[in-house]
Formats: C-alpha cells, sequence, structure tokens
C-alpha cells in the first residue's frame, strides 16, 4: 500500500494540507505535459499551463516549459 509522508529532521509526519496540493499540482502538470507527447528537453521551448480547482473551493495553476 503506498503512503505518503514528508521526512524532516529524520522524523516522519502525514502531509499537510498544503504539501499534499502542491503534490497534486505538481502531478497534474506532469501528466498534462506528458500527454501532449512532450518531453522536459526538446529543440524548441513549449510550454503547458493549465489550472486545477480544488473541490473545497481554492485554485492552483501551473506552467510548465520544455527546455531548449
Amino acid at each position: 500500500m503506498p503512503v505518503t509522508m514528508v521526512l524532516d529532521d529524520g522524523s516522519g509526519h502525514e502531509p499537510s494540507s498544503s504539501e499534499v496540493r502542491r503534490l497534486t499540482v505538481a502531478a497534474m502538470a506532469t501528466t498534462d505535459h506528458t500527454s501532449r507527447s512532450l518531453s522536459v528537453v526538446g529543440h524548441e521551448p513549449v510550454t503547458t499551463t493549465g489550472v486545477i480547482k480544488f473541490a473545497d473551493g481554492p485554485e492552483a495553476s501551473y506552467a510548465v516549459t520544455t527546455a531548449p
């Protein structure tokens, strides 16, 4: 069973809600970018952008740009 933990100063704890949101945005940005068949390194820079609306109201935006 997968478990998400945060390791700080040698001790582990459950991630805070802001850490979980940050991980969710990073996973969504990566999935969105790779679903366009874009690699992280390419010949011409390409940017994938998006917005995630969380169920409890807040929104988060992301931008992933390939390296030249």
